[in-house]
C-alpha cells in the first residue's frame, strides 16, 4: 500500500521551481533531526520537494555528501559566530574539538600537563587568529597541525628527542582531508 502511495505520488510530481542546494541542506539537516540520518532517504528529501530524488544528483553525490555539507555549514557558522564575540559559539567549538586537541597533544608523546599547556596554547592561538581563517569549514584540520606543531615545540622545550616534525606532519596530511 505504502509502495503504491509513493508511486503515485511521483508520477504526479511536476517541478515547478528549480531546487535550490541551501534549501536542500535546510530540509535534510531537519529530516535528519525529526526521522534520523539512517532513515532518512534521498527519496524522502526529494518528496519533500515534490522532485524525484536524480534531481538531488545534480547538486550532491550522495546523502553523505549532503550530512558533510551540513557539517561545513553550521562549523562556519559557528566561526563566524565565535569571531563576533559570541561565548555559546566558543564554548561549542571548543566541546566540539577540543577532544581532538587533548589528543593530538598526548599521540606526541606528552604527559597530562604538558598537553593541557599545548591544549590551551592551540586554543589561544585559536582566539588570536580565528576571524582571519581563510576556511572556516577547516577548523579540525588547523586545529590538528596547530596542536602537533605546538606539541613538537614543548617536546623540544623538555628536551625531549624529537622527529622532524614538517615529515611527521606531511605523513599525517591524508588524515585531514
Amino acid at each position: 500500500m505504502v509502495r503504491a502511495d509513493r508511486k503515485a505520488q511521483r508520477a504526479k510530481r511536476v517541478q515547478t521551481a528549480p531546487v535550490l542546494p541551501e534549501e536542500v541542506l535546510d530540509r535534510a539537516a531537519s529530516m535528519f533531526l525529526a526521522q534520523g540520518y539512517y532513515r532518512t532517504r534521498m527519496s524522502d528529501i526529494a518528496d519533500s520537494f515534490g522532485v524525484t530524488h536524480a534531481a538531488l544528483y545534480y547538486h550532491f553525490q550522495n546523502k553523505q555528501d549532503i550530512l558533510s555539507q551540513i557539517n561545513k555549514r553550521a562549523i562556519s557558522e559557528l566561526v563566524a559566530r565565535a569571531s563576533s564575540g559570541d561565548q555559546v559559539a566558543w564554548d561549542q567549538l571548543v566541546e566540539r574539538y577540543g577532544g581532538m586537541v587533548w589528543a593530538v597533544a598526548r599521540a606526541r608523546g606528552l604527559g597530562p600537563h604538558d598537553a593541557g599547556d599545548v591544549s590551551q596554547v592551540t586554543w589561544l592561538l585559536l582566539s588570536q587568529h580565528l576571524a582571519a581563517l581563510n576556511e572556516p569549514e577547516r577548523l579540525g584540520v588547523w586545529l590538528f597541525r596547530t596542536a602537533s606543531r605546538e606539541a613538537y615545540r614543548m617536546r623540544r622545550l623538555r628536551g625531549c628527542e624529537v622527529a622532524d616534525a614538517s615529515e611527521e606532519l606531511s605523513m599525517t596530511d591524508h588524515l585531514l582531508e
